[in-house]
């Protein structure tokens, strides 16, 4: 194989794939013999790096991250180039905040060390960040700790510096709590903090929140803080499928727009099985329908019929009073056929009304009672 690599035919063959930047056959190459285009990069080396040049100025990170997965010598390469790359990334990545890039760099190009960047030129890199600080961009100072930005040391180093910046944003009238809980992520030294500048920090009405963010009692906040929100969430998701379990809808019954929760518009709403309005049933007007057909149930027990189907989902709608209504003709017509039949049961609040046999297959009116319209 390597003597066929070093072939005119292949060598060719590469360079035609490379000019038409065709990755994916070459990373195929490639994992059949690491060493597969160890020839063609030698003849290449000048052209190649002009190229990978070319795409560090215009942050062409996919061209970048495609050359290094065919294992062509990055190391050497940023070693020989490497004044030019720091300053190409300063004046162009960081400057336009290309997160992604940077982040892609990071990720997929390994012989790449952004700790060793920011060290190189840690004078300018510190005044970056201090500059992030005191305009407030606390995302950024999350984005920058992804690419292992060393904070305990910038802090000790540019201690008094951040700390004039940070009394600025706990004076104003509204201080800025989520740079300050960011900063409580990245370690930053609140107890010497406090200590050189107790006198100058006002007593403030958020005097308890203050002490959180700034975590003097072993809180979790900054950056931690988006990952339990997030969890949380899930777990209310969770639980309010666990609770109120919703059926597909049939599609002859979907309405385009509708939700799997009734609510009551200012024209009409959910009924109960009198008629009444949900809010007169004492009932929530944004109750998913189960919980509401429940409740009617319960209420109505013998003496009632409820036009409310358990789960029912073609009863919701944003305008769930006109889709109730239609929906309670169908159940209707679909009932005994004359008023009064069954076991009795009836509502007087409305003429047209009739019992609706439950599931078991008795009469929801069996009691004989009966209930009044309000």
């Amino acid at each position: 194989l390597e003597l066929h690599f070093r072939s005119k035919t292949f060598l060719d063959f590469a360079g035609t794939l490379l000019s038409g930047r065709s990755f994916v056959a070459l990373r195929q190459i490639v994992e059949v013999h690491r060493g597969a285009l160890e020839v063609y990069f030698a003849e290449h080396c000048d052209s190649l790096e002009a190229l990978l040049l070319t795409a560090f100025r215009f942050r062409d990170v996919a061209l970048i991250v495609d050359l290094s997965s065919l294992a062509f010598p990055m190391g050497t390469f940023f070693a020989k180039h490497q004044a030019e790359i720091d300053a190409l990334l300063f004046g162009g990545w960081l400057a336009n905040k290309s997160w992604t890039e940077l982040g892609a760099l990071r990720g997929e190009v390994k012989q790449w060390s952004f700790p060793a960047f920011f060290q190189r030129n840690q004078h300018r890199s510190d005044d970056f960040v201090l500059g992030i600080i005191a305009n407030g961009y606390w995302f950024d100072l999350h984005n920058l700790a992804q690419l292992s930005f060393d904070f305990v040391g910038f802090f000790d180093r540019r201690f008094d510096q951040v700390s004039d910046a940070v009394v600025g944003f706990i004076e104003t009238p509204q201080p800025h709590f989520v740079l300050l809980r960011e900063l409580s992520s990245l370690s930053f030294p609140w107890p010497r903090f406090m200590q050189a500048n107790c006198n100058r920090i006002p007593h403030a009405k958020e005097d308890d929140f203050l002490q959180f963010v700034m975590s003097f009692e072993g809180f979790e906040v900054g950056s931690k803080v988006y990952g339990v929100v997030e969890q949380t969430c899930r777990l209310y998701h969770t639980m309010a499928l666990q609770l109120f379990p919703v059926a597909s809808p049939p599609l002859d019954h979907f309405d385009e727009g509708t939700s799997h929760f009734a609510t009551v518009s200012d024209a009409g709403g959910a009924a109960d099985d009198c008629g009444r309005p949900a809010e007169q049933a004492g009932l929530s007007a944004t109750a998913p329908l189960s919980v509401v057909a429940a409740v009617v149930n319960a209420r109505g027990g013998s003496s009632g019929a409820s036009l409310l189907e358990v789960g029912d989902p073609c009863l919701a709608s944003p305008t769930a009073g006109t889709v109730a209504t239609r929906h309670h003709k169908r159940l209707r017509r679909a009932a005994i056929p004359a008023a009064g039949t069954g076991s009795g049961g009836h509502c007087s609040g409305g003429s047209d009304m009739v019992a609706i046999p439950t599931i078991g297959g008795t009469s929801a009116g069996g009691g004989g009672g009966s209930s009044s319209s309000s």
